[in-house]
């Protein structure tokens, strides 16, 4: 399996997750939160299925592209989709150096990522901006939630540094696994 190295974001909604292979891997919101900005700055034929497959398996991109631009302060999800509709646009034969299990059928990733868009656009044209920014969850799951009934939502914001669980009770437990030792220095008379 070949692995590609890359620089870690500084901004997460949701902790690294634990991976028996990999060590620790990106939530899943995370790293379609991440997509969703290469797809706005590059051109590249993966990061249309890409899309298609978060869409079909994450969450659609309106919830994606609108929690995306928390990351980015005076972007916009509707320049972030612009950008990202600018980048979706190949022919067959850009498709042909994919790595695929299956073969595409073009016509059909066309129209699937044409609604994907259109789908993407109406709902943020819904969303008003006080709810950009943000990972809305229902029953502790990340959804793309009806924009006339925000209320009905917990919103879940990310930060720099990540998203971690904390508590009294969990610093105190990394506290006395860990007990303080005289300091490794001492001053100098």
């Amino acid at each position: 399996m070949p692995l590609e190295w890359v620089a870690d974001s500084a901004f997460r909604f949701f902790p690294a997750r634990k991976d028996d292979i990999f060590g620790y891997v990106l939530h899943p919101v995370d790293l379609a939160t991440n997509k969703a900005s290469a797809a706005a700055d590059r051109r590249e034929p993966r990061d249309v299925v890409d899309l298609l497959t978060i869409h079909e398996t994450i969450l659609p991109p309106g919830a994606v592209i609108c929690a995306a631009v928390g990351r980015f302060p005076g972007q916009s999800p509707e320049e972030m989709l612009a950008d990202i509709t600018r980048h979706s646009r190949f022919d067959a034969e850009e498709f042909r150096f994919l790595a695929m299990e299956h073969p595409l059928d073009i016509t059909t990733l066309h129209r699937r990522t044409r609604s994907m868009i259109e789908d993407a656009e109406r709902f943020i044209g819904q969303l008003p901006s006080n709810a950009v920014g943000f990972v809305f969850l229902e029953n502790d799951m990340p959804v793309q939630p009806d924009p006339q009934n925000l209320g009905a939502y917990q919103r879940h914001a990310g930060s720099v540094g990540g998203v971690w669980p904390s508590s009294r009770e969990i610093s105190s437990a990394m506290l006395a696994r860990y007990p303080f030792r005289a300091p490794c220095w001492r001053a100098i008379p």
